[in-house]
């Protein structure tokens, strides 16, 4: 049986109770691709708690518990904490 792993690549990411907050109290706060993705409605239905994110996979709940990816193709997902933090390390 092969086995893989994957191949380092650079991803944007943020805590999306840090984008809630943002999406209620200063829109400058966030990012830009996380503006574009608002403006697109990519992301909509925004909550205290969560938001909804348009996937290739269909509509995904990001809720406060979790991180916003933008992967490298420029497609949205949400994922959870400790699985983020076991797969990514931060970069400068």
């Amino acid at each position: 049986m092969a086995k893989y792993r994957k191949l380092p690549v650079t991803i944007e990411a943020e805590k999306v109770s840090d984008l809630l907050y943002g999406f209620k109290h200063d829109f400058k706060l966030l990012p830009e691709w996380v503006k574009e993705a608002y403006d697109s409605t990519a992301i909509n239905t925004i909550t205290d708690d969560y938001f909804l994110v348009k996937t290739i996979e269909g509509n995904m709940i990001a809720t406060c518990n979790d991180y916003l990816i933008k992967g490298i193709e420029g497609e949205l997902y949400p994922c959870r904490t400790d699985i983020f933090e076991k797969t990514y390390e931060r970069t400068e």
